[in-house]
């Protein structure tokens, strides 16, 4: 499980952050909205990429229907 929060949303870029398990550390993602290209601003190396992973796909699919939560969770198994 992943929680993002909503860190500021532009014409250029989407930023969140992105909490894994129940952790109060957060790390950074952000989707450039021009072309496509994500980057991890900010690792958390203690835990593993899924994380990112799943937190970057989800701020795909909020720029592909143009709404961009404020919270959001995301479990898998």
């Amino acid at each position: 499980m992943v929680r993002i929060e909503k860190m500021e949303v532009t014409d250029k870029v989407a930023r969140y952050m992105y909490f894994p398990e129940n952790s109060e550390k957060s790390g950074i993602v952000a989707l450039n909205r021009d072309t496509g290209e994500w980057a991890v601003e900010k690792r958390l190396e203690e835990y593993g990429t899924s994380y990112i992973s799943h937190a970057l796909h989800r701020l795909e699919e909020f720029q592909k229907n143009g709404k961009f939560r404020k919270k959001d969770v995301i479990a898998w198994y």
